[in-house]
């Protein structure tokens, strides 16, 4: 008998398209309690195109690689702290620093197994993670995305992954659970 507590992340997904061949600004409500978010493009024929299966983070086309910039804020912080360009085209290869900050914003690049290499990284899709760890005090809901292309896939969708704490509750009387409940932090 007694009350046990199982800290739990969940993920919320969220999508919006990008209506404009250059990119645009974005804003999302996210859970209170998020930690993190990873942010991806991914072409809106995903699934019913035999070139995007629904496991790449891609375009048709190769230009979803040649983002220019990405900013998000999120309680009154903005990752990158400079809007820097993120290109990958010809002999520049800035999406590298992309790479790299995300590998280490989730905590891969000090894992023991290491991250994806860069090549797996691109084929995948990019997938840019963010970390946001701050004071629990911090309520903050409001999520603002910057994406700055030279030119993109009409239609594309831009994703958004909030990762958040909860808590459940799990009450157990004579060895039996007898109530479960789910708790915000």
């Amino acid at each position: 008998t007694g009350v046990e507590k199982l800290y739990l992340t969940g993920m919320q997904v969220q999508s919006k398209t990008i209506t404009s061949s250059t990119g645009g600004l974005f804003d999302f409500t996210v859970p209170p309690s998020t930690k993190a978010i990873t942010v991806f493009l991914q072409s809106a024929d995903a699934g019913s195109n035999n070139l995007i299966p629904l496991t790449k983070f891609r375009t048709k086309d190769p230009n979803d690689l040649n983002l220019k910039g990405i900013q998000i804020t999120y309680a009154n912080v903005a990752k990158p702290s400079t809007n820097f360009t993120s290109e990958f085209t010809g002999q520049k290869n800035f999406l590298t620093q992309r790479y790299l900050d995300s590998q280490i914003a989730s905590g891969l690049a000090n894992s023991v197994g290491g991250p994806e290499s860069f090549r797996d990284w691109k084929l995948r899709g990019p997938m840019y993670h963010f970390d946001f760890t701050r004071d629990s005090e911090d309520r903050s809901t409001h999520v603002q995305l910057n994406i700055q292309t030279d030119s993109i896939e009409p239609s594309t969708n831009v994703f958004i992954v909030s990762h958040y704490s909860r808590v459940a509750e799990i009450t157990t009387t004579n060895g039996q659970i007898s109530n479960v409940s789910s708790l915000s932090i």
